[in-house]
């Protein structure tokens, strides 16, 4: 599968709404293939970032969760993936695309 270059740099092929552990694991597939990728959310690493210490992830015996979430979003911004801190203030189906407005933008 291959996408085309977005030509403007506010579209993208996906948008993934939340900074949590979820949306980051599945910014690793939209970036590995090539898709032009945006990740929205207010709060960075949600519960995950809070939790003291975290046992049951794949790969890690023990680690605390803010420590983990940091891992994550480096590993996705090596995949330069866009995040934009920010509230979803709405989304508009048209009739070719979705636009997404958040922070006085739209995506």
């Amino acid at each position: 599968m291959s996408f085309k270059p977005m030509t403007n740099p506010n579209h993208f092929d996906s948008i993934i709404f939340y900074q949590g552990a979820a949306a980051f694991s599945a910014v690793l597939y939209t970036g590995r293939y090539k898709m032009s990728t945006l990740i929205l959310g207010e709060e960075f690493g949600s519960e995950t970032a809070t939790s003291n210490i975290i046992e049951n992830y794949p790969g890690q015996f023990q680690i605390d969760g803010l420590g983990l979430m940091l891992n994550m979003r480096q590993q996705v911004e090596a995949l330069e993936v866009n995040i934009i801190d920010g509230q979803v203030d709405r989304i508009v189906r048209e009739s070719d695309r979705i636009t997404v407005k958040a922070n006085d933008q739209s995506y």
